[in-house]
This record gives C-alpha cells, sequence and structure tokens, in this order.
C-alpha cells in the first residue's frame, strides 16, 4: 500500500509519487504553468506554497488533491 499524502507533505514529495505526481502536473497543465516553477518550493510544505500563492489558487482544489491521491 502507498503512503497517504496530506498538505504538509514536501512539494517533491508530492510530484514522487504515483498518484499525486500526476494530478499536479495535471493541474499545473490546466492553469498554464510548467512545473519547473515548483522546483526552487520542492522542499516546502504543499500547504506553504498554497499559502504562498494566496487566492490564485481556488478553495477546494487542494483538498480535492488530496482525497483523489488517497483514494482507494
Amino acid at each position: 500500500m502507498m503512503s497517504e499524502l496530506t498538505v504538509r507533505d514536501s512539494v517533491r514529495t508530492w510530484l514522487k509519487h504515483p498518484v499525486g505526481g500526476p494530478l499536479i502536473r495535471d493541474a499545473l497543465a490546466e492553469a498554464g504553468v510548467d512545473e519547473k516553477v515548483l522546483a526552487p518550493v520542492g522542499f516546502f510544505s504543499l500547504e506553504r506554497v498554497i499559502a504562498m500563492a494566496g487566492d490564485r489558487i481556488p478553495a477546494g482544489v487542494v483538498d480535492e488533491l488530496v482525497r483523489r491521491t488517497n483514494a482507494d
């Protein structure tokens, strides 16, 4: 069984995850953002990056990412 991810896990951990990585990449692609922009903040928690982004990331998007990543 894969380990569950939370918003406290690093961006790098999310990108390496077999389910979470593709979901984040898809979300970035839909927003027209290259995943390379995450390189400088790879060690930050997803929660911290979301806070830094402010209202550029719609409410509920992160909760949905976590839910879909950890779904059985």
